[in-house]
């Protein structure tokens, strides 16, 4: 009976120990989840870590192209300025130099200037635009002198009550474009233009429209009228 009950005890003495064995088998591994852990932390470290690399890669690449953007605003800044300069000086080139066709086209519009004015009013000859001589003479002077505009204001205009009226008679002696005439270069910068008229409202006359430039404009300056008739009796 002792020996059974021996033999029953070191029975359950084994399936106790094989429950413990395979109790213990099933139970998870702390270092083998703290490797795993470790794993997937270095994982995700990496991944922001490139993350990281990228941003920075791109940022650097922007930084890098925003001087390019610069630079090509400087060069657009200075192309602009370089053809703004290059038309300044044709401008300045156009304006300030004259020839013979130029000189003849400051006199047109000189002319132009004084007919579109005294043809503007009404039955009575009374100015539609002007109504005062200083009015009248400020047009003017965009083509001639102070003097020359002056003159010609006073001369051929007269400033009533009502407003600015065109005196009854015959106008100023203009060039006749279609005539020969001679264009000289004076040492004081200014510009003759010498023709010869030989009619019964002027008579046997030289006239000289002597041009200056104003401003980088060229205007008339003053006319001049003078007799050859006693040449013609010589």
């Amino acid at each position: 009976m002792k020996k059974l009950l021996s033999i029953t005890l070191l029975i359950g003495v084994l399936i106790i120990a094989g429950c413990g064995q395979s109790a213990t088998g099933e139970t998870d591994d702390p270092t083998s989840v703290d490797e795993e852990n470790q794993t997937e932390q270095d994982e995700s470290n990496g991944s922001q870590s490139d993350d990281k690399e990228n941003k920075e890669g791109k940022d650097s690449n922007n930084s890098k192209d925003e001087p390019s953007s610069q630079d090509n605003e400087q060069n657009e800044n200075t192309e602009d300025e370089g053809s703004e300069n290059q038309d300044n000086e044709k401008e300045k080139n156009d304006t300030e130099s004259i020839d013979q066709g130029r000189a003849k086209t400051v006199l047109t519009e000189y002319e132009e200037a004084f007919k579109k004015v005294v043809s503007y009013t009404n039955d009575q000859g009374k100015q539609k635009e002007y109504t005062t001589k200083e009015g009248l003479k400020e047009h003017f002077m965009h083509f001639m002198s102070d003097e020359l505009a002056t003159s010609m204001v006073d001369t051929y205009f007269e400033e009533k009550e009502d407003g600015l009226y065109v005196k009854a008679m015959d106008g100023p002696t203009f060039l006749q474009e279609d005539k020969e005439f001679s264009f000289t270069q004076n040492k004081d910068g200014s510009v003759s233009i010498i023709q010869e008229r030989n009619n019964e409202l002027t008579g046997h006359v030289e006239m000289e429209y002597k041009l200056v430039n104003k401003n980088g404009y060229w205007i008339v300056n003053e006319v001049e009228s003078r007799s050859l008739e006693s040449n013609n009796e010589g």
